[in-house]
């Protein structure tokens, strides 16, 4: 009996934490799954992520796939705006993920004189594209964020 408990239990809170994760469907068509606890805030095609503990938050960018020069200018604005120091550390990787091209780059730099991760992602599905900086503690995170870019999908 006590063993069934604890399945029962355990099944609970597995399901639980697997409901808690929520889809987000941007206007521009392409969606992704947030984790549990995750907090964010939208506006109009900007979009952001925080992780509970606070230490990554992801900007979402996105726009048609003919204006994808202008995200990608718009974003390493926003980057270069944010970080001092920014250096590459992974050259640039491309896979194909749900059907559609994802290129990211990674690095490192410092805000407000505190070193930090970031990372570069962009996917072009076929209408519309998007552009997902990460700052923070991207190597202690990475699971989980590759999670949330994995789950993107038209």
């Amino acid at each position: 009996m006590f063993r069934s408990s604890n399945m029962i239990v355990f099944l609970f809170l597995i399901s639980g934490a697997i409901m808690a994760q929520e889809r987000f469907t941007h206007t521009c068509g392409l969606s992704f799954v947030l984790p549990a606890n995750w907090s964010y805030t939208a506006e109009g095609d900007h979009f952001e992520a925080t992780s509970p503990d606070e230490s990554v938050v992801l900007l979402f960018f996105t726009g048609k796939s003919a204006v994808v020069e202008e995200a990608l200018r718009l974003a390493v604005q926003e980057l270069d705006g944010i970080i001092e120091d920014a250096q590459i550390t992974t050259a640039a990787i491309d896979e194909v993920v749900n059907g559609m091209t994802q290129s990211y780059v990674e690095g490192d730099g410092y805000v407000e004189g505190e070193e930090i991760d970031w990372d570069l992602t962009f996917t072009q599905g076929s209408r519309s594209s998007m552009v997902i900086i990460g700052l923070g503690d991207i190597e202690g995170m990475q699971s989980t964020i590759t999670g949330i870019y994995a789950s993107i999908s038209e």
